[in-house]
């Protein structure tokens, strides 16, 4: 025969447990109220940013940002549809140092 499940500790079977509506809590998300926009010089600081950290590892410097910091800039750029101009300038930079570098 089964043993009781004890009850002293707040325990129950599954099937005993109460079920329905009253415990289903609704997740509502709420629209933003205004669209997020970038700071007006965001594209030049963070090219500025990008820059420096190019021409540090031509020189072979250290690099005054972390290297996550530098792949999340990259990001941002390319999903706010900067990513041709940062192409155009990241060939720009690496050039001048070693052609070898870009195709």
């Amino acid at each position: 025969m089964a043993s009781p499940i004890p009850t002293a500790l707040g325990l129950r079977k599954a099937s005993q447990a109460p079920a329905g509506p009253a415990n289903v809590k609704k997740l509502v998300i709420k629209p933003l109220k205004s669209k997020p926009e970038l700071p007006a010089n965001f594209e030049e600081e963070t090219w500025s940013k990008l820059r420096q950290a190019v021409q540090a590892i031509n020189a072979k410097q250290p690099v005054s940002c972390s290297l996550e910091e530098l792949y999340a800039a990259v990001q941002d750029m390319c999903m706010h549809k900067m990513a041709d101009k940062l192409y155009q300038r990241l060939q720009q930079v690496g050039s001048l140092k070693s052609p070898m570098c870009w195709p």
